[in-house]
């Protein structure tokens, strides 16, 4: 695997003409990515002492052989960005208010749902989903997925998969044409091990990396990161499924994991591409 990583600096002239004598070209805003580990290096090397200089692992990237040799995966890209969720309750500014509706009770600080959902999710308007997938989500959320009647029948005759009501808009009314797939979630926790998907976030709102593992103290779960930087982690336990959520949050979503068969029935179908902006590979870190 090797990781995408994101630089940017105030680069004076002198700065980017020794970039791009190496190759690197700066884009309109002074960024520029690279996997290449020589050249990161040497970029941290030379320029780590440029004015507002920033380096950021942004994402991992498998190889085929990579993915290919895992029994299960991580399902990273869910789909199209459909709608957005519906800003419902007395105040139109709290951005987690559909979730509030649909989970009851959320931590205050970090959104996370503190118990199962009990209620519909409130989408923002009827969505409408591209004739080439099989599901959809919400603008820059991950996790829940929502399809139309016709295809929920393909998935649920196939993979036996059920349904939850979707409501849409601020008046609440039940969608008649599209559904939220109702996931089962593991009875297995996940064994982190020494998986960057183990570590959790500082409680200061910077959005880095804490040292020490992290309970948010308003609900007590642990402040997981979202970020994408390793294989996804293996359940302590193992048991049979085609998609399952982690018990796990991570923030105000849980993963969504997918056996190698029904990975392949996806990429067969062509509603996913096979590379790591959509699967990730799971190990097992606790052998």
């Amino acid at each position: 695997m090797e990781y995408i990583n994101v630089f940017r600096a105030d680069w004076n002239y002198q700065d980017i003409a020794k970039l791009e004598l190496e190759g690197i070209r700066l884009d309109e805003n002074g960024i520029f990515q690279l996997t290449d580990e020589v050249k990161v290096n040497w970029v941290i090397k030379y320029f780590s002492d440029a004015k507002n200089f920033y380096h950021n692992k942004a994402r991992v990237i498998f190889s085929d052989s990579e993915l290919q040799e895992t029994g299960s995966l991580m399902l990273q890209e869910i789909g199209p960005a459909m709608a957005y969720p519906a800003k419902i309750g007395n105040n139109n500014d709290d951005a987690f208010g559909y979730l509030k509706y649909a989970f009851d009770e959320i931590c205050p600080e970090f959104g996370t749902p503190l118990q199962e959902q009990i209620r519909p999710i409130t989408l923002a308007k009827e969505p409408k989903l591209p004739k080439k997938y099989i599901w959809g989500g919400f603008h820059g959320i991950s996790g829940y997925l929502f399809t139309d009647l016709e295809r929920f029948e393909i998935l649920h005759q196939k993979w036996g998969l059920e349904k939850k009501e979707v409501l849409i808009g601020s008046k609440q009314k039940v969608s008649t044409n599209f559904v939220q797939l109702d996931i089962p979630i593991s009875k297995s926790t996940l064994c982190f091990g020494n998986s960057y998907f183990g570590k959790t976030l500082k409680l200061d709102g910077s959005g880095e990396l804490s040292e020490s593992f992290t309970i948010c103290p308003s609900c007590g779960n642990p402040i997981f990161t979202n970020q994408v930087l390793d294989y996804f982690p293996a359940f302590n336990e193992e048991f049979d499924f085609d998609i399952v959520f982690t018990s796990e949050w991570f923030g105000w979503y849980r993963r969504l994991v997918i056996s190698r068969k029904f990975a392949e029935w996806l990429r067969e179908n062509k509603y996913i591409n096979w590379n790591s902006n959509y699967i990730i590979p799971v190990k097992n870190f606790c052998k």
